[in-house]
């Protein structure tokens, strides 16, 4: 079964909308708090390597992320629509996670569904106003993927590829936003409960070594 017409036009027509969103500079959380933190945090991106000196609060993967784009193309406007195709592909990554947990229901549901990510506020303000929130999404939906292939597989006798991945990219989550660090804690005892001892172990070893 493949992804309906429906559905896809549907992408298009609220990926397009994230691109109005930009055009007008729109927070559509309505506080103007991306704004704001965009604006404030700038120093950060044109200097990530010193972003202690400008916000103690906040990990730095993120602004050297967008660091290296805005030292690459030079334009402060570039690097925002560069941000926002960055996140286009959030929905879809949030189907494959979906695809995966609930493999009976119709695809064409599970894709419908995960789009109403893009009509969260924050997520369309945090991809007009490059944000840490969608760098962040965008590692955990990836680290999720992995963790729910691992679930599928149930391999709990070995540290595989899913293990690896998974641990790896939900290290960058949480040096992008520290707040994941929790659903990391929610992984760490899932493994408690399936893994065997050694195999635990060795993977706890790996998380403190990232």
């Amino acid at each position: 079964m493949k992804i309906n017409t429906f559905n896809k036009s549907l992408y298009l027509i609220l990926a397009l909308s994230l691109f109005v969103d930009l055009y007008f500079n729109i927070d559509s959380a309505g506080s103007g708090g991306f704004i704001a933190d965009f604006k404030s945090t700038w120093p950060i991106v044109e200097n990530p390597l010193g972003y202690k000196a400008v916000n103690d609060m906040k990990f730095p993967l993120h602004y050297y992320i967008a660091g290296i784009i805005y030292n690459i193309v030079n334009d402060k406007e570039i690097l925002r629509i560069i941000y926002c195709i960055i996140s286009l592909p959030i929905p879809y990554l949030f189907y494959m996670c979906l695809k995966l947990k609930y493999s009976k229901i119709d695809i064409n549901n599970l894709f419908l569904f995960s789009l109403i990510i893009f009509l969260l506020p924050s997520v369309r303000s945090a991809a007009v106003w490059p944000n840490t929130q969608i760098t962040a999404i965008i590692f955990f939906l990836i680290s999720l993927f992995y963790f729910l292939k691992w679930e599928v597989k149930k391999d709990f006798n070995v540290i595989n590829k899913e293990i690896l991945l998974t641990i790896f990219f939900m290290s960058l989550t949480v040096y992008t936003r520290q707040l994941y660090a929790m659903i990391f804690a929610y992984f760490i005892l899932i493994y408690f409960l399936n893994l065997s001892r050694l195999v635990f172990l060795k993977t706890i070893f790996l998380i403190f070594c990232f």
